[in-house]
């Protein structure tokens, strides 16, 4: 059986075999996945995201906002959704508009816990993160900055993540280069932002200059190879999957499995979802590894790791 399976995987990677370098992103890391936790319900538009997909990002992501309950997955749904809209090169005005209004009600430091109150880490980052590109988006404006100085301290005292540190730092630094007068004004913080800049990373440096924001989301381009997978599940998670239900006894599920398969392999996805689907009696059956789900109930792991061995192990 096992060999069967090599060969058929064999087959389909003679003829794909560059597509895990087309699906892989030319672009850097989005700042979002250094900071936030990933939450199973975002997978798609989280994807869609980093891949500059920011139309689809954004439709993907209000739907997760109907029917999520938890409060950071709402949150963080609300924050792609804004983020998708405002990176749009296509982006109308209003929407831009619902957008930083969006980002100013995630921040709102007035609705965060009192002195002696704790928020739950995920939430605080969060809220931490849309302070960020809030201050990110107003810096663009090239308005003075004054605006853009308070959530982008918020951002820089508040957070706990080295990443937004270090992005709410450099942001910080930009502004008072560009801003003599905002730096004296604010000497303590400008000290502050100054002591802690050596050792910070070029990557971190590079995606703070507001120069290089535009030309950066303009040459990210996502990855033709999975946009067939993307379009697939979409679908299936709007209009099958609410129907009948979640059915998969496995972790991650099946349209989650495809989504990761083609991310990592491209088309190589295709032949690993039909071998899931293959396997998954036997797997079901056998229930070797539970692990429990944040609702609590309980799946039989089968990730995708265990099973594109013949990528690596091919010579």
């Amino acid at each position: 059986m096992r060999l069967c399976r090599c060969l058929i995987l064999a087959f389909f990677a003679v003829f794909t075999a560059n597509s895990h370098v087309l699906a892989a992103l030319d672009g850097e890391l989005q700042a979002m996945d250094r900071v936030l936790p990933s939450a199973p319900q975002l997978r798609l538009a989280e994807a869609l995201f980093a891949e500059a997909n920011y139309p689809a990002a954004a439709i993907e992501a209000r739907m997760v906002m109907r029917g999520a309950k938890d409060a950071y997955v709402v949150g963080k749904a609300r924050l792609i959704r804004a983020l998708a809209e405002l990176r749009r090169e296509d982006r109308i005005a209003v929407a831009a508009e619902q957008a930083v209004s969006t980002l100013e009600e995630l921040w709102n430091p007035d609705a965060a816990p009192a002195d002696g109150a704790t928020e739950p880490a995920a939430l605080a980052e969060l809220r931490a993160f849309a302070a960020y590109e809030l201050g990110r988006y107003r810096m663009s404006l090239r308005k003075g900055g004054a605006d853009a100085l308070p959530p982008l301290a918020y951002a820089f005292l508040k957070t706990r993540n080295t990443t937004l540190f270090q992005l709410a730092g450099c942001s910080l630094h930009f502004l008072f280069e560009e801003n003599d007068e905002l730096a004296e004004a604010h000497a303590d913080l400008a000290d502050q932002v100054a002591f802690a800049l050596s050792g910070w990373s070029t990557s971190v440096w590079t995606l703070a200059n507001p120069r290089t924001v535009r030309q950066r989301h303009q040459q990210a381009r996502p990855a033709l190879v999975s946009l067939p997978a993307r379009g697939l599940i979409a679908f299936y998670r709007s209009q099958v999957r609410p129907a009948i239900g979640g059915r998969c006894a496995l972790e991650p599920s099946c349209s989650e499995y495809f989504l990761q398969a083609s991310k990592k392999h491209g088309l190589l996805g295709i032949p690993l979802i039909a071998d899931r689907f293959a396997r998954e009696p036997a797997v079901t059956q056998a229930a070797e590894v539970l692990v429990e789900r944040p609702d609590g109930s309980l799946r039989i792991a089968d990730p995708v790791d265990n099973h594109d061995f013949w990528f690596t192990e091919f010579p």
